[in-house]
Parts: structure tokens; C-alpha cells; sequence
């Protein structure tokens, strides 16, 4: 490998990933040392990253991007942008890996979720769907976990997207309300308009926090559907103080 790193130091490298106090740019080193090497352990340690909540989402969208690429791999080197051609893998080794850690890789923003999603897709994971269903159904996972669920569902806009949207929205769990209204203003727009103002007086402040940002972000409208909630906004707004 240029730049310093050669072939023989690929596995020292690929082995860092345990350690804590790593730069980013040794880490981007780690996923590309363990892309290369395209073992089982490999793939498990960049689905590994790909689900750690306290990295950048850039490094966990990297990792995610590297198993979506897993079975063909860019002839590009993923660190440095030299031309290192790879041979084709079999996808399973990193298939198995995603599906263990696929609630982690979904938890974090859009751009997480959607990186962790196609890699799921590429890697032939067929049943994405039924384990996201499962995951906003499962009370016991992370709240945060289940949220992004419903948000993943809207992204690859799947069918059972159908049943996870009435449970995210009468959850017990604020910030999986807050998504399920998230989903509803891209489906339903007059619905959610109908539900903001209870949602915006609710004790609960991360469902109300995603209230009055989808109210922020078509006040034109809102403000002619209903007085009822420009009154609510303005409670809310008046709780935050």
C-alpha cells in the first residue's frame, strides 16, 4: 500500500478498530484496511462501525458504503483514491454482519440511515423490511432504535411501512411519535396537520419538538388550516422559555 502502508501491515491495521481515541483519518484507514482484506472477521468490523453511534456519520457512511460494495469491489482505493483492484467476493460474509448489526447502522440521521439501508439492498438482504417491522414492534429496543426504524421503512418505502406508521404514532415513546410524524407529513399532509396541535401540547418535548419544526417549515399553510394551532405553537414555544 502507499502512503506508507504496505500489504503485510493490512491486518495490525484492520485489528485497530477496538481501540478507543482514534482519529478519523486512522479509522478511514481501519474500514479501508478491512474492505481490502474481505475476510468474515472484516466485514464484521465495519458493520461494527458502520453502528457505532459515537463516530462521525461521514466515518459510519463510509463503512456502510464499504459493504455495499463488498461482493464488487471499486478497482478505486477507498482511503487514498489509487487504483487498487479487488477481486469480486461473496457477498454472504457481509451480508451476516449487516444483518447482526442492522439496528445499530440504521440509528442515527438520514444520511446514516440511508447509506445502511442500501447496503442492506446491495448485500441482498430481502427481508430488511420484516426485521425493521419487528424492530418498531420490539417495545424493549432503544426508543432512538425504533424510531429510526419507522424513518428507514418510509426511505425504502416498503409496504409494511403500513403497519409500523399507527404504532410509531400512538407509541409511548415520544421520539417515536416524533418520527412516525415525521413520515406522516411526507404521506398525509392534512392528517398530521390534524394531529400537530395535540402533538405540540404533549408533555413529551421530542415529539413536540418535531411538531412545531414541521409547523416552522409550512407556516403558510398551517396558519390557514387552523387558529387552534397557531395558539398551540405558541404555547409550546412559551413551555420552551
Amino acid at each position: 500500500w502507499s502512503s506508507g502502508v504496505c500489504s503485510s501491515d493490512l491486518p495490525t491495521l484492520s485489528q485497530l478498530a477496538s481501540r478507543t481515541g482514534l482519529s478519523d483519518a486512522t479509522l478511514r484507514r481501519v474500514v479501508g484496511a478491512n474492505f481490502h482484506l474481505g475476510t468474515s472477521p472484516a466485514a464484521e468490523v465495519l458493520a461494527s462501525l458502520a453502528a457505532r453511534s459515537d463516530l462521525a456519520p461521514a466515518l459510519r457512511i463510509e463503512a456502510s458504503r464499504a459493504l455495499a460494495s463488498w461482493a464488487r469491489p471499486s478497482g478505486r482505493d477507498l482511503v487514498l483514491g489509487s487504483w487498487r483492484p479487488l477481486p469480486e467476493r461473496n457477498p454472504d460474509m457481509a451480508a451476516k454482519a449487516v444483518r447482526q448489526h442492522l439496528a445499530g447502522m440504521l440509528a442515527g440521521d438520514e444520511a446514516v440511515r440511508k447509506a445502511a439501508t442500501e447496503a442492506a439492498v446491495k448485500l441482498g438482504i430481502s427481508e430488511i423490511g420484516e426485521t425493521l417491522l419487528k424492530l418498531v414492534q420490539n417495545l424493549e429496543e432503544r426508543p432512538q432504535s425504533r424510531a429510526d426504524a419507522v424513518r428507514s421503512l418510509a426511505l425504502l418505502k416498503d409496504d409494511r411501512l403500513n403497519q409500523a406508521l399507527p404504532l410509531a404514532l400512538a407509541d409511548r415513546q415520544g421520539v417515536v411519535r416524533g418520527a412516525g410524524l415525521r413520515v406522516l407529513a411526507e404521506r398525509d399532509p392534512a392528517e398530521v396537520l390534524r394531529r400537530l396541535p395535540r402533538a405540540l401540547e404533549q408533555a413529551d418535548l421530542d415529539e413536540a419538538q418535531v411538531a412545531a419544526e414541521l409547523v416552522g417549515k409550512d407556516r403558510k399553510s398551517t396558519r390557514l388550516n387552523s387558529s387552534h394551532l397557531v395558539i398551540s405553537y405558541a404555547v409550546f414555544c412559551l413551555k420552551k422559555k
